[in-house]
C-alpha cells in the first residue's frame, strides 16, 4: 500500500511503533506459547491499581457517614450520573459546570425547602437540560 502513509511497515504488529519504547512489545514465553506485552499494559495495570484503592478509601470514609446495606451508594452513583450526563458524555469541563450545579442546587434546596426533597430538584434539572440540549450543557452534537 502506497500513498500518503509512505511505505509500508513490514515485520508485524509491532514494527510501526518500533521508535516507541513505551509500545514496543516484548514477547514473554509461557507454558502454552508466548504472550505479547507491553509497557502501555503495565501502565493501565497501574492505573487500575491506583483507581481500586481510590474506590475503596472512599467507601472506607463513606462506612463512617452511611450505614452498610445494598443500596448505600444508589444516590451517589446516580448523582454521579446525572452530573455526567448533564454535562456532557467526555467533556470534562462539562462534568465540572454541572458538579458546581447540581452542589449548589442540593445545598440550596436543602437548606430553603424540605431537604427530604432536595434530590427532586435536581431531576427537575436534569430534565430541564435533557429538554432543553440533549447533549449536556457543553457536549457537541
Amino acid at each position: 500500500m502506497q500513498g500518503r502513509e509512505g511505505k509500508r511497515a513490514r515485520g508485524g504488529s509491532g514494527a510501526a511503533l518500533a521508535g516507541d519504547e513505551l509500545f514496543t512489545p516484548n514477547v514473554v514465553p509461557t507454558p502454552h506459547g508466548s504472550a505479547t506485552a507491553s509497557r502501555a499494559d503495565a501502565s493501565a495495570a497501574r492505573m487500575r491499581l491506583a483507581n481500586s484503592c481510590a474506590t475503596g478509601l472512599a467507601a472506607a470514609l463513606l462506612a463512617v457517614y452511611q450505614p452498610i446495606h445494598p443500596t448505600a451508594g444508589l444516590v451517589f452513583g446516580l448523582t454521579a450520573f446525572i452530573i455526567v450526563a448533564m454535562g456532557g458524555f467526555g467533556s470534562i469541563a462539562g462534568a465540572f459546570v454541572a458538579a458546581m450545579l447540581v452542589g449548589l442546587l442540593e445545598n440550596v434546596a436543602g437548606f430553603y425547602l424540605d431537604p427530604a426533597y432536595k434530590h427532586l430538584w435536581v431531576f427537575l434539572l436534569f430534565i430541564v437540560v435533557l429538554v432543553w440540549r440533549p447533549q449536556g450543557l457543553l457536549g457537541r452534537r
